[in-house]
Order: structure tokens, then C-alpha cells, then sequence
């Protein structure tokens, strides 16, 4: 298993091909555009170096492109042109642990954006020509899941977040039993925190925020966000007026100055003003600068996918759960056979268990006659014809053993 830089991840990358890296676990990085990827997707890495910020030129329905991103292009802009020639995800080579956190839009991007530092690639990935290996974000899978929101940067980005709680609310009558929220801090760039501007000094701790409006005005209003959840109860009555709430406060209150029109609001749904900033020290720390999920106390990134991974972490979903496919049910989908209804690219091919050639899992019907003998497939063509080859010299040399112990033998036996 692979852990990224972001803690808490459990998303992983398998290798099939070559034998030389099976036990190798690649190092890499998420990012805050595209899909988890919840489904194995399958592919062989193609190192690619394009002229433009396209692959039109390229057909790439079973390769994932590995890429070091053009100075004049977006990551954006090539994530959309590789989904667009069929890639299973995309694969940038990046200078450092850079985490890509380029505008999110759920719409436009749905496969997985990951990177890897391009020293890593050079030094352990990029001699071997055909390298065969799927990706999968993995969630747990528990009788009861457990989500937590953590807020912070700016309203817009929020927002994305508490809508599709709503929209997991609305569509599997979730019922907050094991939800919990929290409001995070960050510190950026030392020009921001120096000047000590867009920022809350407390107890000679210095709190940050970054968004569309300065982050002093964030914090203070996180703060009486933070402190109205501490003192509700925890019923889903509650919380759904809760949540109504903060998407009123994201939705309208995104000009600054932010305090009067989250005043306004607060009397609406009957709730007290307090802005004590004792509440800062229950902040996280983010390093990330954008909000995220916990779901089973593992980091989720994409808002628009909750639901899925809800469903794929709860052994007691609900029968209106979305999966990969309307006949691909989440309590068939663990079972440890190929079932038919999961046996497609969208359900990873039922956990890859439909591409098993002989039963084990690290042994696909694409390793078959595929020009390498793998020692998962030892039984191949490629596995006995390289057994029976052997070099010249060494057919010579035992050309002569065998002479040396034969003729004298037949020497003994007419005496």
C-alpha cells in the first residue's frame, strides 16, 4: 500500500508487470481536481511529452499518461483532454510534494489527477518500458461510517462540501448519528503572517485563513459557526438546520464586510452571536488550505463523490445507495467471485476478480501471452519457453557433461 503525502489516505496503487517491481510502493500525491477513483482502474503507464495541452494525437483507453506538465498549460486543461481520449487517470511529474490544487469543478474532471515527484519516476519507474498496474482509492468498509467535515479558505469551496452532506442527506435519509464538524486554520505565505494581516492574534498563536474575502473576516465567522455546534444537540433535526444554515451563510454572505449579513442570518434561524475567540484553540491546523472530509476517519477529498463512498463504507446501506452500476449492488460487490452485474471498467471489473486468469489476483488475462513470463503466471507460454531456452554456450557446456558421464559408463558396462 501506497500512503501519500496527506494524511489518513488509504488509496493505493497495485503493480503487475514487471516481477521487478511487485513489492515496490510508489510514493505520490492526490489531488483537489478529478474522482477518488473508489473503482480499480486499470492501465500501462505511457511517459508522454506533449507539444500542446492535448493528447488528441494519442489514443489512450488502456494507458495511463505520466507527464511532466508544460509550462504553458494547466493541469486542468490535460486531465480533460485525457479523460477525453478514454485514459483511466493521469499521472503528473511534479518538482517536490506538490499537492494540485487547482479550481475544483466536479463537472468537468472525472478521473483521478495524482502526481509523483519526477526524481522518484527517474530513479525507480522510468527503465522499465511496460509497467501494468491499477489505481484504487480504497474506503473502508464498517457496519457504521463516521463523516466529519472540516471548513476552511474560502465560502465557494465550503459551500461544495455542505451541499453534498445535503444532497447525502436527501437522497439516504442519512441520520447524523456519526457526524461530527470542525473548522480548521492554516498559515500561508510569511508576507500574510509577518504583517500579521488576514489573520487572528490569540494567545501568541497567530490563526489564518485565505479565501475570497480577507481571513480574519473567515475565522470570526467559523468561529460563531464553531461555537452554535457546540451547542446544539446532536439530533437530526438539528443538525439538518445546522447545515441549512451554513449553506445560507456560504451562499450569501460572500462579500466583505461578512458580519452583517451572517447577523441577519443568525436571527433568522435563532441562533446567539458569540464570537469568543477562546473557541480558536478547538481549530485544527490544515496544511492543505482547502476543506475535506473524514469519512471512517480517512481524508476525502471530492464533495460531489460522498455519497458513493458512503454507500461503499456502510455494510448497512441503504438499497437506493449509487453505485458503479444500477445491478451492481454494494452488498454483492465484496464478495470474493466475479460477479457478472460488476463486470465492467465503471465497477473495476467486480474488484478486478473478472480478470483474474487463474484464480489469483495478481495474475490478469492481459498478463497472458504478453510477451513477459510473471511469477504470478508462471504456468504461461513465456514461462515454459523461457525454461526450455537455453544459451548456446550453455547447451554446449552441457552437451559435454553429458558426453563425459556417458562414454564411460558404456565403457564399465563392456567389461
Amino acid at each position: 500500500m501506497a500512503y501519500v503525502g496527506l494524511s489518513a489516505v488509504t488509496s493505493e496503487f497495485t503493480i503487475y508487470t514487471p516481477d521487478s517491481l511487485l513489492s515496490y510502493s510508489i510514493p505520490y500525491q492526490l489531488s483537489t481536481i478529478g474522482s477518488p477513483g473508489l473503482y480499480p482502474l486499470l492501465g500501462t503507464l505511457l511517459e508522454i511529452s506533449p507539444t500542446d495541452c492535448s493528447f488528441d494525437s494519442y489514443t489512450l483507453n488502456n494507458f495511463i499518461p505520466i507527464l511532466k506538465k508544460p509550462e504553458n498549460c494547466s493541469y486542468s486543461q490535460l486531465s480533460i483532454s485525457a479523460q477525453q481520449q478514454e485514459a483511466p487517470y493521469i499521472i503528473f511529474l511534479t518538482d517536490d510534494e506538490e499537492n494540485i490544487q487547482e479550481g475544483y469543478d466536479s463537472t468537468l474532471v472525472s478521473i483521478p489527477v495524482l502526481s509523483i515527484q519526477e526524481s522518484i519516476y527517474t530513479q525507480n519507474l522510468s527503465k522499465d518500458s511496460s509497467i501494468l498496474l491499477s489505481y484504487q482509492y480504497r474506503v473502508e468498509y464498517v457496519d457504521s461510517p463516521s463523516i466529519e467535515v472540516r471548513l476552511v479558505g474560502g465560502f465557494a469551496s465550503r459551500l461544495m462540501y455542505i451541499e453534498s452532506l445535503l444532497d447525502l442527506d436527501s437522497s439516504l435519509a442519512y441520520d447524523f448519528t456519526n457526524f461530527s464538524a470542525s473548522f480548521s486554520y492554516g498559515l500561508f505565505d510569511k508576507a500574510v503572517h509577518e504583517a500579521k494581516q488576514d489573520c487572528i492574534a490569540y494567545k501568541d498563536l497567530l490563526y489564518c485563513d485565505k479565501g475570497e474575502v480577507p481571513g480574519a473576516e473567515l475565522l470570526s465567522a467559523s468561529i460563531i459557526s464553531l461555537n452554535i455546534y457546540k451547542d446544539i444537540p446532536k439530533t437530526p433535526k438539528s443538525m439538518r438546520k445546522y447545515l441549512a444554515y451554513l449553506q445560507s451563510l456560504y451562499s450569501n454572505c460572500t462579500l466583505s464586510p461578512i458580519d452583517p449579513c451572517h447577523t441577519k442570518l443568525l436571527k433568522q434561524f435563532q441562533y446567539t452571536h458569540n464570537e469568543s475567540y477562546e473557541t480558536l484553540q478547538s481549530f485544527s491546523f490544515s496544511n492543505l488550505g482547502f476543506s475535506d472530509f473524514l469519512v471512517n476517519t480517512h481524508l476525502f477529498l471530492w464533495p460531489s463523490h460522498l455519497t458513493q463512498a458512503f454507500c461503499l463504507s456502510s455494510k448497512s446501506s441503504s438499497p437506493n445507495c449509487p453505485l458503479c452500476s444500477s445491478r451492481c449492488k454494494v452488498s454483492s460487490y465484496f464478495t470474493e467471485s466475479c460477479l457478472d452485474n460488476c463486470n465492467s471498467s465503471a465497477c473495476g471489473y467486480s474488484n478486478m476478480l473478472c480478470l483474474s486468469y487463474n484464480g489469483d489476483p495478481l495474475c490478469l488475462n492481459q498478463m497472458i501471452d504478453d510477451g513477459m513470463c510473471s511469477v504470478h503466471c508462471i504456468f504461461e507460454e513465456e514461462c515454459k519457453e523461457s525454461k526450455g531456452k537455453l544459451p548456446k554456450d550453455t547447451r554446449f557446456e552441457v552437451f559435454l557433461i553429458v558426453l563425459c558421464i556417458i562414454i564411460p559408463l558404456f565403457c564399465l558396462l563392456g567389461m
